[in-house]
């Protein structure tokens, strides 16, 4: 990245949707940041309480908000990856709806792209815990949730190397952070893709480490951002509603992406054996844990990520011979 390029235009990306509680919070932290040369974009996607008059109001006394109101509901990851797609910007610095930043947050980490001359930044973040947060919310994000300073050195750049190793051992632990957390060149999605929209709770790690697996990441230590834990967060209700689908589907798709994605070549090059090892593990968990929800589950994608024939045909003999025992 060339010294020019500091000043290049950041979108600051808020996808909503039926945010209103907390999205006067999010965007007035947006409009302080001492970064000036910034977008405000808020994708509205749908919603159905009084969100999209808040954030109109907004946009009328700020000339640097856009407001794009979706023709239909795109749910949270093709959300996303509109905000990507309208983003006037170079860079793409994502803000949820229930999240705040640091006034110095964007160009802290500007500073750090241009320091480093990369173009994937992560900073750390700050865990707001609300009061109606479920008590399984509260010990993850309190005792349990990993961090980049867990395996790296921090204020560094982080080679692709190192990061596939830890990686190896950490396929679907987010050990990285929420896309709140990124500041990322818009034209790495050209390279590397968007979020995948398949993915139901692990959508934001697997971008990350796509990406991360083949350029590396900076990685600033600075809590500089703040991520609101609580009762109605898209989290928390997927773990409630689609726990079964998290637990079956969502591995199994990670582990295909793993296994045979271009994006993914110079991960398998390094760590194949522990890829195929977790990719089988996941084929076989697919019916292990529930024959008939396995089943029905994994249809839907049997055409979008194909299973390999002669390990699917020996889950499914196991399977089914479980089941007759069983019976």
């Amino acid at each position: 990245m060339s010294n020019n390029q500091k000043d290049s235009l950041v979108t600051i990306c808020i996808p909503v949707y039926n945010g209103s509680a907390y999205i006067s919070d999010s965007l007035s932290s947006a409009l302080k940041q001492t970064y000036t040369n910034c977008e405000i974009l808020i994708v509205d996607d749908c919603s159905t309480d009084n969100t999209l008059e808040i954030i109109q109001q907004f946009e009328k006394l700020n000339s640097n908000i856009r407001v794009h109101k979706n023709d239909r509901n795109l749910g949270l990851v093709g959300n996303w990856n509109k905000c990507i797609e309208l983003a006037r910007g170079n860079w793409i610095k994502f803000i949820f709806q229930d999240d705040t930043m640091e006034n110095s947050c964007v160009e802290e980490m500007v500073t750090a792209a241009q320091k480093y001359n990369h173009e994937f930044i992560v900073c750390e973040r700050s865990f707001l815990i609300q009061s109606d947060a479920s008590s399984s919310q509260n010990e993850f994000y309190t005792n349990q949730v990993s961090r980049l300073s867990d395996f790296f050195r921090t204020d560094s750049i982080i080679h692709h190397n190192d990061f596939n190793l830890v990686l190896s051992k950490n396929l679907t632990n987010n050990f990285i952070g929420e896309p709140c957390s990124f500041l990322f060149a818009k034209s790495l999605t050209n390279k590397y893709g968007l979020f995948c929209a398949d993915l139901s709770q692990l959508c934001d790690f697997e971008f990350a480490a796509r990406i991360a697996s083949n350029i590396g990441l900076v990685y600033v230590p600075r809590k500089l951002v703040q991520f609101r834990v609580h009762g109605n967060s898209t989290s928390e209700s997927n773990h409630k509603s689609k726990k079964i689908k998290l637990e079956l589907i969502d591995s199994y798709i990670l582990a295909y992406r793993y296994r045979y994605i271009k994006e993914f070549r110079m991960f398998r090059m390094e760590f194949n054996e522990r890829i195929l090892n977790f990719y089988y593990q996941r084929v076989n968990n697919l019916f292990d844990k529930n024959w008939d929800i396995g089943h029905s589950l994994i249809r839907p994608f049997l055409i979008k990520y194909p299973l390999t024939y002669i390990h699917v045909m020996k889950a499914m003999i196991k399977g089914f011979l479980k089941n007759l025992k069983i019976g």
